[in-house]
């Protein structure tokens, strides 16, 4: 008898419908570094902080992840010889706030990104 393997919340056809309408939403823009190339999503308010809005599109912003880093971070760390791996804004991110996750990727890339976030919907995952 064979076990499945459960599956992880968010994953599966849902979660890749969800992502793509994120992305088309906010144009493939990154609301990390602000660069474009973006295929993923990213929860502004955490999942661990409020399970409900996990499918909250207001809650949610195109980013950078796995697979899919940012050529324009990581051409610029590795033109400074700062770090040669690829930059993944969302990972780099992780569970921090929006602004803490922002001065970790201008530490690794050397990147001065545009003061005072991303427009679109706001840090606390609202349009207002």
């Amino acid at each position: 008898m064979t076990t499945r393997r459960p599956r992880r919340p968010g994953g599966g056809r849902r979660w890749a419908r969800f992502v793509q309408q994120i992305v088309q939403r906010d144009y493939g823009k990154c609301h990390l570094c602000g660069h474009y190339g973006a295929k993923s999503a990213d929860h502004i308010i955490t999942v661990e902080e409020d399970n409900s809005l996990f499918w909250s599109a207001a809650n949610a912003k195109a980013a950078h992840s796995y697979p899919n880093g940012c050529t324009d971070c990581t051409y610029a760390a590795k033109q400074l010889g700062l770090d040669p791996r690829p930059v993944y804004c969302n990972e780099i991110r992780n569970a921090d706030s929006i602004e803490r996750g922002r001065k970790r990727i201008e530490e690794r890339t050397g990147l001065k990104l545009p003061e005072g976030g991303i427009s679109g919907p706001s840090a606390e995952g609202r349009d207002w």
